[in-house]
């Protein structure tokens, strides 16, 4: 659930100023698993996350930019890495 208390689709848009928690991220995130988040926060290779005592929440910023960084025209070329010709 939302801060609104209502449960988030992955069609949702992400809203930059929003914090969501690791059921929504998830969500938004295509379905990653909340292992899979979990890991990715000892590892360093997820989204950014705040943490607060126990409390682990994603700013919406984050999660776009962790999407942006993700994205790739081709499954042959990273971005970053060329390809010889």
């Amino acid at each position: 659930l939302n801060m609104y208390n209502k449960p988030l689709s992955n069609t949702q848009p992400i809203e930059p100023s929003a914090l969501y928690r690791c059921k929504d991220a998830s969500c938004l995130l295509g379905g990653i698993s909340l292992s899979t988040l979990a890991r990715w926060r000892v590892v360093g290779c997820g989204p950014k996350f705040v943490k607060v005592g126990r409390m682990v929440t994603y700013r919406g910023a984050d999660l776009i930019a962790f999407l942006d960084q993700n994205t790739f025209s081709s499954t042959s070329s990273p971005p970053g890495q060329e390809i010889d010709r």
